[in-house]
C-alpha cells in the first residue's frame, strides 16, 4: 500500500463496485486507520446486498451507491437493474430505448 501523504483526513472515501457483505470497506477503512486518522468514511459502492448496507451503516460508514437494499444469494448480490445494465443507465440508452417504443 502506497502510505497516505497526510497524516489526517476530513473523510476517506472508500471504493467498491460490489458491496456483498462488506467486507473488503472494512477491512479498507481498518488498513487506513493504520496509517492516518480519519474523521469520517463513505462508502461508495455501485450497488450493494441490504445486509452489506446495514453492516456498514451499523459500523458508521455513510453508503452512497445506486442500488444499496439488493439481495444476497449466497455470495452473489444479485442487482434487479430492469432489463438494463449500469451501463446502459449512465449512458442515456435507456432514453433512447424509451423514445424508440413510442
Amino acid at each position: 500500500m502506497t502510505p497516505p501523504s497526510r497524516p489526517l483526513y476530513d473523510v476517506a472515501v472508500l471504493i467498491d463496485c460490489v458491496a456483498a457483505t462488506g467486507g473488503t470497506l472494512l477491512t479498507a477503512r481498518d488498513v487506513l486507520a493504520d496509517s492516518c486518522k480519519i474523521s469520517r468514511h463513505t462508502a461508495a459502492v455501485l450497488c450493494s446486498s441490504d445486509r452489506a448496507t446495514h453492516t456498514l451503516i451499523g459500523e458508521g460508514i455513510d453508503v452512497l451507491g445506486f442500488r444499496l437494499h439488493e439481495a444476497l444469494d449466497g455470495d452473489v448480490v444479485t442487482p434487479d437493474l430492469g432489463e438494463l445494465d449500469a451501463g446502459d443507465l449512465f449512458s442515456g440508452v435507456s432514453l433512447f430505448l424509451r423514445n424508440a417504443s413510442a
